[in-house]
């Protein structure tokens, strides 16, 4: 599942929290970031430059260890999202729809200009020996029925933009659907949407005219 996925790239378990997927983050050290009020890889990046060194002390600012861990921090993803219901006022009964979706990665404008732009989206990664870009699963479903419509993956370097296409309920009502975005490298990155559909009885449903038959 995408959640075994995520706890495998980075070397961590459900039950451990996210600080202990960034590299050289001793229980020493976390301990030490939980009690500045770390619980992210954000966290890391927003802190003043002398608290973050007494949290690190163990490592000199040129190390490879100090390296890692900027690199980690930095490469950890922060995506906008924006959620479209197409023709949201003409969805009926058991026809098609389609849910819009937008994706926009946050990129550091402080980056140098000639970085190779594969390199967006490769995970940092020290439990994982071999190179890996990081995947993106965009599910929707109702958690009220626990029905899932659909599911999609991509990878995002920058922008993406990607239709989920499905079926909407066989019954008329309101329904309110949830949107899944998922990652499978890191923990903490995931995010929900609320989805509400209105579907409405279909114009030239079959079943009424079956039934218009079997009255003649």
């Amino acid at each position: 599942g995408e959640e075994e996925s995520q706890m495998i790239t980075q070397g961590v378990w459900k039950r451990d929290d996210q600080l202990k997927q960034i590299p050289w983050f001793t229980d020493d050290i976390i301990k030490k970031a939980r009690a500045k009020g770390v619980t992210s890889p954000f966290d890391i990046l927003e802190l003043e430059d002398d608290v973050r060194g007494e949290i690190l002390n163990k490592y000199g600012d040129e190390s490879r260890e100090m390296s890692e861990i900027a690199a980690f921090c930095n490469s950890f993803p922060t995506v906008e999202v924006g959620v479209e219901v197409v023709d949201e006022d003409d969805i009926t009964a058991g026809d098609p729809f389609r849910v819009s979706v937008k994706l926009a990665r946050e990129v550091d404008e402080d980056e140098d200009d000639d970085e190779e732009p594969e390199e967006v989206g490769k995970v940092v990664s020290k439990a994982f020996p071999k190179d890996k870009v990081e995947s993106w699963w965009l599910v929707l479903g109702d958690p009220s029925t626990n029905k899932l419509y659909t599911v999609k993956r991509t990878t995002l370097a920058e922008t993406a933009s990607l239709n989920l296409d499905s079926y909407a309920p066989e019954d008329p009502g309101e329904y309110e659907l949830k949107l899944y975005l998922m990652c499978d490298s890191y923990l903490g990155v995931d995010q929900e949407f609320d989805v509400k559909i209105s579907v409405a009885v279909g114009e030239d449903g079959s079943e009424d005219d079956d039934d218009m038959d079997e009255e003649k």
